[in-house]
């Protein structure tokens, strides 16, 4: 069996506004999830899931390696400790899934 992509977390570096179906609009620092696997790339594009979960495409020369989570670290309540905020979990198999059939619905468009 082979061994499951890996779930990375990246920050757009610019605005990107959707344009087409399949696209998601995302703003400069929104941190975004993307498993490392070809099915979920191709052209310039990457198929990402949001922390809101909306999942699309965007240019992938708009994503930069996000800051590690403690960087993210918010006060916590009364103690003053850090707390790094929650992460969505992403679903390697349903970006996979969502991308497939993305492309799927794309090529038979064409």
């Amino acid at each position: 069996m082979a061994a499951s992509a890996a779930v990375r977390r990246m920050q757009a570096a610019y605005d990107f506004a959707a344009e087409e179906e399949g696209e998601i609009t995302v703003r400069k620092g929104d941190v975004v999830f993307f498993t490392d696997d070809p099915s979920t790339m191709r052209d310039g594009w990457t198929f990402v899931e949001s922390q809101d979960g909306r999942t699309g495409f965007v240019p992938t020369d708009y994503l930069v390696d996000a800051p590690a989570a403690s960087a993210l670290a918010t006060p916590g309540p009364a103690s003053g400790t850090s707390a790094a905020p929650s992460l969505p979990s992403a679903s390697t198999s349903g970006a996979a899934a969502a991308a497939a059939s993305y492309a799927t619905t794309a090529t038979a468009a064409a």
